[in-house]
């Protein structure tokens, strides 16, 4: 994962969404854990403390994986 700037208007955070995450199961998970985890406890705390010291007019975090439910 990395933040890339572009100027003072624009911040890129690229999220790694494959090399932090949990092991694949049946996802009957009842409690946030290893098994669980998709960003990993250290990339969720950099990607939190990033967009709030960007100080950027626009920040953008890039995703290979969609970022809702359905």
């Amino acid at each position: 994962y990395r933040q890339i700037s572009y100027g003072p208007h624009l911040d890129v955070f690229v999220l790694d969404e494959r090399s932090y995450r949990g092991p694949n199961g049946a996802n009957l998970e009842t409690a946030y854990g290893p098994a669980s985890y998709f960003l990993g406890p250290d990339q969720i705390a950099w990607l939190k403390r990033g967009l709030l010291n960007s100080r950027a007019t626009w920040k953008v975090i890039a995703s290979d994986m969609p970022l809702s439910l359905i």
